[in-house]
């Protein structure tokens, strides 16, 4: 398959971990290879295990897609769970900007998608 400049975007779990969100879908980092000065990083479906996905995607460090998925994935797409962990990520990303605002000001902004997560 063609390698792509398609970029993907790291969001983190609740315990911490860096995920891949690309095309909707989760990935956990599953190996990181050094070629020459950069690194390759293997991810998988987060997935895996309850429906047996077997979709990878490989990036570099920036999350830049160099191979995209070469089979489809084998469940519906989880978009609450990735659009709550880009929310979340975002309010700590500006939590940690900005330590000493309110946690109410951190909020303004950021849309009904924050509303609806908290209730």
């Amino acid at each position: 398959m063609a390698e792509s400049n398609i970029s993907a975007e790291f969001v983190l779990s609740q315990r911490g971990k860096r995920l891949l969100h690309y095309d909707k879908y989760l990935f956990n980092l599953n190996k990181r290879r050094k070629y020459g000065d950069s690194y390759k990083l293997l991810w998988q479906c987060e997935r895996r295990h309850d429906t047996a996905c077997a979709v990878y995607v490989t990036t570099d460090d920036n999350g830049v897609v160099i191979k995209q998925p070469t089979v489809s994935h084998n469940h519906a797409i989880s978009v609450g769970r990735a659009e709550a962990l880009v929310v979340r990520s975002n309010i700590l990303t500006e939590a940690e900007r900005r330590p000493e605002a309110a946690p109410a000001a951190l909020l303004v902004g950021k849309g009904a998608t924050v509303c609806f997560l908290l209730r």
